[in-house]
């Protein structure tokens, strides 16, 4: 049983994974310069530099962080004054430090991969350290 349930889930990713390309994660732009899917990935990038072990990321936990940034950050402030390079620098941050914690609790739990679990439990204890979620941002 075991078996039939792991098979099915690698099915399930590998589809995620075809339907997550790279062009369809790019499409929020933030400016001319850059857009989400660009600001995610330098983040991901730079766990390489700040990490001893970085975990891949599922398909599932890109998704995962990709839509809340983008619904829960991006569009709501989209029509703020705050500037787009600031905007930018939050967002990157943030996901950066997401990231940080999210491979620590992977590599804490043995796991070879950061899931959208991972990413859920790393924004809930980041929560209150969160740049984008000052006031001066909204």
């Amino acid at each position: 049983m075991r078996s039939e349930l792991e098979d099915y889930f690698n099915k399930i990713n590998n589809n995620v994974s075809r339907n997550i390309s790279n062009q369809s994660i790019r499409n929020s732009r933030i400016s001319n310069e850059f857009t989400l899917g660009d600001i995610l990935e330098k983040a991901y990038i730079s766990l390489d530099n700040t990490s001893n072990r970085t975990i891949r990321l599922r398909p599932d936990a890109k998704l995962f962080l990709y839509r809340n940034f983008d619904d829960f950050v991006l569009k709501p402030l989209s029509g703020s004054k705050l500037p787009r390079r600031a905007l930018y620098e939050g967002i990157y941050q943030d996901a950066v430090h997401i990231l940080q914690v999210a491979n620590q609790l992977a590599f804490e739990n043995q796991k070879n991969e950061i899931s959208s679990h991972q990413i859920l439990l790393a924004v809930a204890s980041s929560w209150d350290s969160l740049r984008m979620l000052r006031s001066d941002s909204w």
